[in-house]
């Protein structure tokens, strides 16, 4: 797709929708794939220096993941006719469209949550799990433009499920 940002991470499936496809792409799927924070409760021994560890628990995690969305092509990922200006607008409402029922309109498992999948440059390396999608926002733009899914991680990160760097 010429014309297009490039990826500079990975690529992300939400639900099992490709957001890398012809007429989407996403901007910064690297918050995928960072690690949780962890919450622990270390105690204060009396009369000994320092304190006593305890095993940390992986908090959940928001994040805000961008995909850009061009409207050379539709939601199906034909090529449109550039010439109608009209043609570029529906295009891009038609991803949004496409995005909002597949993925935001789904209610997902017991936990409420969607699949969602990176496959990162590092080669075989794929970080897999549960997220629930609480929002999708489309930024004004004629043409193109930017949505916004926000996300919660439920087990704070995505696993690792295939390769190791």
């Amino acid at each position: 797709m010429s014309g297009l940002p490039q990826p500079e991470w990975g690529l992300v499936t939400l639900n099992g929708v490709e957001l890398d496809a012809p007429g989407r792409l996403t901007l910064n799927s690297w918050v995928l794939t960072d690690g949780a924070k962890r919450r622990r409760k270390n105690r204060t021994r009396p009369g000994v220096d320092g304190q006593k560890g305890s095993r940390g628990f992986k908090d959940p995690r928001d994040v805000t993941l961008e995909v850009f969305l061009d409207g050379r092509w539709d939601a199906d990922g034909d090529p449109v006719n550039t010439a109608v200006h009209l043609a570029t607008v529906a295009a891009v409402q038609s991803h949004i469209l496409f995005l909002r029922t597949a993925i935001l309109d789904d209610p997902g498992d017991a936990e409420g949550c969607v699949t969602c999948s990176v496959t990162t440059a590092v080669a075989g390396t794929t970080h897999d799990g549960p997220v629930q999608v609480d929002d999708l926002r489309a930024d004004p733009g004629i043409g193109a433009q930017v949505v916004t899914f926000s996300l919660c991680i439920l087990r704070g990160e995505l696993a690792i499920t295939a390769g190791s760097g």
